[in-house]
């Protein structure tokens, strides 16, 4: 194919010079060409990663285990990728708080793993999971994979609700109406009952009121908006308090959806033909509706136009000189607005494309305006797929316009990027295509026709080319029951959709898996969708002015860092340790001439903590500094989920299904291990933090926290690790008057005293204000706060690796050798005195609230590892199928590494569930030249 590519591409430029052009001069060829060489030179040693997870299922709940495969490939080939061997995942709250982070080992670009939904970590909601690889950080967190799900809480026990929001059309007092029926779990109405209902924008409280259900179990209500306000928040709780939910309300009003207008190749030119793309957002997020008119300043309509799918649609415009559009536009909800199309250019060039699915050739058009062809100017005309320079040619205007048909042949599949360019190198217009090919062929030949409970159930796979011969690959199946979990597979994400469409479009692409379904309408809302979708990867500025990648690739797991003396200057030759306690790992290397450290070919390790360790020849420790390389995670703070809908909220039987056979499972395995229910005995270990200067002696307090503690919160800041682990801490603000020297003014260099409002901080444990004792001394007085202290920002700063324990003294039996020591003339009495908590911070370093590292030693705590685990199938036999507890897997099977043989032939087995069903059988994958494949298949599970 490079091959193919390359020759077509030299002889379409010569021929373009010659054909098009007789006066044009050699340089412009050359220049052409130089182009292309600097393009596709950059794109080979700086090509991006893409990345494509599958996981077992949509949705999960607590207790679930997520079971995911991972497929990098390069950008440009789509082969597997060569770059990186090691992927990140960040997995955020719908506060786009990162509750979990850690990192995944890759060969040949594959790598697969699993997720615990542990109740430690997780609690019901929506989360957003980033994947990444440091190398594509490189171009921006558009590249990333993103995927967002629901964990249920399948302990809760609430109301079942479904939920009906509709706008209402006053515009003097904007306001919505609110639908909530509410059932119990069986599905009975909620008849009659007084419920509490407390509305709340932006964790502000707007409306308290206690409304009572319906006989049918409705609550049926308005809601004024407060100004600014982009969503809503309703708790409802019921009279005795035994149940309460949550509900958000998202606020979709009409008037406020955002639609846009994109003409094809970027403008509007007076007297030019142009198809004009358009988007209509709806406040959710999502694509809406939407239907109109194109009327000129005369107010005639010269156009109509309706969205197709999602949002999106085209019409096409004869643009008239002089002229102003306005698009009357019919939203949602009957409502009627105005919104003005693009100004018209009075000069200028037009970029047409039109991809016909049964054509094998693109039709492209370059029109200009009359002005521009009386002195004639010449164009490039380039287009790229992946970056790479597929077609480019030579182009002189001397007849208004120029129609080329191009091939599809000579572009990959995906997407084909067409820049109609000066001969300065200025963009003048682009335009963006998808190439389809036909996918590899995913078969499955079931042995049997039709399975019974119970039975092993063995399938063998066969794959294929477009031509029929067999393909060698490595593909991953999932499993699930349709009882319990509900796919979508027509129009959710699959591998050709994420790694030929999804990852070359900047935002959020709305159910992706529905472009490439191959239908009519399908391949026009895709046209519609390249029309008016931005995309990423194709700057000509970085082409012509490339930039030095900030991060490197990193084949491997190692660890790296420098050590310096007192001066910062490297100290070469330096022995340095590397030990872990579990497991027990001892290295060692010496520091080359810049005092670099490299420690690689570590052993498996899923949580590892290192010490490090600089020695002299004497293998005693010294006073020298060790600093580990260590990259800040990317800031996901533009990414924030809306609010999510929790499970209870508008969920159909099949969700509901799963969430009551969640909470069984839970249930179940709760029971399975505690076995026979014995006389609860507690055995307390006091825990001991060496070095603890704790007045009381160490161990000694109400709450201790100790180096375990310390390795397993890793990085997270002091201020995080005492809100999650101390029991009653928190925070309030105050408000004070401080007196600030300023300059008297006039000239002098006097100062004036002027008295300002500023916010302090101040902590509390159980209502008792925290004074922090950091190795013995005091950090913060009981009396006041020094100004010379920011305590947040200090509590900030550091992290749990800088510390041995910590040690919270608030009870009288722990406070009064604290009170003893930093309260002043503690005899006389004051009931003051009693309202403090000591909270006594042992450091590493120990010398105090200002502090380093130890000289010559380094806690690191790198991202856990997640190294795979084997997916459980559990085997039955005839006596397992009578008298045995009820089974619940949602995922019947998870095969994260399936190779088809040079036959394209794979066998898989599992053991089908004990009660008749249906499951749903996906299957993605890959071979190795960069072509992908995604197929769904049906089953069924006992019954007639």
């Amino acid at each position: 194919m490079e091959i193919k590519r390359r020759i077509y591409l030299t002889a379409l430029i010569i021929l373009s010079w010659h054909c098009l052009s007789f006066s044009q001069t050699v340089p412009l060829k050359v220049q052409l060409l130089n182009i292309t060489r600097l393009s596709d030179s950059l794109t080979r040693a700086n090509s991006s990663e893409k990345l494509y997870l599958q996981f077992d299922k949509p949705y999960y709940a607590l207790g679930d285990t997520i079971w995911y495969k991972t497929y990098l490939v390069n950008a440009s080939s789509l082969f597997p990728a060569d770059k990186s061997a090691i992927v990140y995942i960040d997995i955020a709250n719908d506060s786009n708080k990162v509750v979990k982070r850690f990192s995944i080992p890759l060969a040949m670009g594959r790598g697969w793993g699993n997720i615990a939904l542990n109740e430690t970590e997780f609690i019901a909601g929506t989360y957003t999971m980033h994947a990444y690889t440091n190398w594509m950080r490189n171009f921006g967190d558009d590249y990333f994979f993103n995927r967002t799900f629901y964990v249920t809480g399948a302990a809760e026990k609430n109301w079942l609700i479904n939920k009906q929001v509709s706008a209402l059309n006053d515009t003097n007092k904007p306001s919505v109406n609110v639908k909530l029926y509410f059932n119990d779990q069986d599905g009975t109405p909620e008849r009659n009952k007084p419920l509490l209902l407390n509305v709340f924008a932006r964790n502000k409280h707007l409306y308290k009121q206690t409304l009572a259900t319906s006989a049918n179990g409705l609550l049926d209500f308005n809601i004024k908006i407060p100004p600014g306000a982009a969503g809503l928040t309703i708790t409802a709780e019921s009279a005795n308090g035994d149940k309460k939910a949550t509900i958000p309300i998202g606020l979709n009003r009409p008037e406020n959806t955002d639609v846009q207008f994109f003409p094809e190749g970027g403008n509007l030119v007076a007297g030019l033909p142009a198809q004009i793309g358009f988007k209509a957002i709806g406040e959710d997020g999502m694509g809406a509706s939407i239907s109109g008119e194109i009327t000129g300043s005369d107010q005639k309509t010269v156009a109509v136009f309706k969205s197709l799918h999602n949002g999106m649609g085209s019409f096409n415009l004869d643009v008239k000189a002089g002229e102003s559009y306005t698009a009357k536009v019919l939203l949602p909800g009957g409502l009627n607005k105005q919104y003005p199309l693009p100004a018209v250019k009075v000069t200028g060039t037009v970029l047409q494309v039109i991809n016909d699915p049964l054509s094998d050739s693109l039709q492209v058009s370059v029109k200009a305006t009359p002005d521009l062809m009386q002195q004639p100017h010449s164009y490039f005309l380039i287009g790229r797929a992946r970056g790479i320079v597929c077609y480019a040619a030579v182009l002189t205007l001397r007849d208004h316009f120029v129609n080329r048909n191009i091939a599809k042949s000579i572009f990959p599949a995906g997407i084909a990027h067409f820049t109609l360019m000066t001969a300065e190198r200025r963009p003048l217009n682009e335009r963006m295509v998808f190439i389809s090919r036909s996918d590899i062929s995913i078969q499955l030949q079931d042995s049997k026709y039709r399975y019974l409970a119970g039975d092993s159930v063995g399938l063998k796979l066969k794959v294929t080319d477009e031509t029929g011969k067999p393909v060698a690959g490595n593909f991953s199946m999932s499993v699930t029951d349709d009882a319990l979990i509900k796919t979508d597979t027509a129009n959710s994400e699959n591998i050709l959709s994420g790694l030929l469409l999804k990852s070359d479009l900047k935002g959020f692409v709305e159910q992706p898996g529905y472009y490439l379904s191959k239908t009519p309408e399908a391949a026009r809302a895709l046209d519609n969708l390249l029309l008016t979708q931005g995309w990423i990867g194709y700057d000509w500025g970085k082409v012509f002015d490339p930039s030095v990648p900030t991060y490197k690739p990193e084949q491997d797991f190692r660890v790296t860092g420098n050590v310096t003396n007192v001066f910062n200057g490297a100290i070469k030759g330096t022995h340095v340790l590397l030990f872990s306690k579990s497991p027990g790992i001892l290295m060692d290397t010496i520091t080359d001439k810049k005092g670099r450290f490299v420690f690689d070919r570590l052993p498996k390790v899923d949580t590892p903590v290192f010490f490090i360790k600089a020695v002299n020849k004497a293998g005693r420790s010294f006073n020298v500094g060790i600093k580990v390389d260590e990259i800040a995670p990317p800031d996901f703070a533009t990414k924030k989920a809306s609010s999510p809908a929790p499970w209870y909220v508008n969920s159909d039987s099949t969700l509901i299904n799963y969430s009551r056979k969640a909470e069984l499972k839970q249930q179940q395995e709760y029971y399975k291990a505690a076995g026979h229910l014995l006389k609860e005995v507690n055995i307390h270990a006091k825990k001991i933090i060496k070095g603890s200067k704790n007045l009381n002696g160490p161990g000694e307090a109400d709450q201790v926290f100790d180096e375990k503690d310390m390795e397993k919160a890793g990085k997270k800041t002091w201020l995080d690790l005492l809100t999650e682990n101390v029991k009653g801490f928190r925070e309030a603000s105050f408000k004070v008057k401080v007196h600030k020297q300023v300059p008297a003014g006039g000239g002098s260099f006097l100062t004036r005293d002027v008295i300002i409002d500023t916010f302090i901080h101040d902590y509390f444990v159980k209502g008792k204000k925290a004074v922090f004792i950091i190795d013995g001394i005091q950090l913060d007085s009981a009396i006041s706060i020094p100004t010379f202290v920011d305590l947040t920002n200090y509590l900030n700063f550091h992290n749990a690796e800088d510390i041995k324990g910590i040690e919270v003294n608030e009870s009288g039996k722990y406070s009064t050798n604290y009170i003893r020591e930093f309260i002043p003339d503690p005899w006389t009495y004051n009931p003051a005195y009693l309202d403090y908590a000591y909270i006594e911070i042992t450091t590493r370093g120990g010398n105090g609230p200002f502090f380093g590292n130890t000289p010559g030693v380094y806690l690191y705590k790198p991202l856990p590892l997640s190294w795979p685990k084997v997916f459980y199938k559990p085997r039955y036999t005839a006596k397992d199928m009578v008298n045995r507890p009820e089974e619940i897997r949602p995922t019947i099977d998870w095969e994260p590494n399936v190779n088809t043989n040079a036959k394209g032939e794979a066998n898989i087995w599992f053991y089908a569930g004990d009660k008749p069903s249906k499951y749903t059988i996906t299957i993605e994958g890959t071979d190795w030249n960069g072509n992908f494949g995604s197929a769904s298949f049906k089953i069924k599970i006992g019954g007639k």
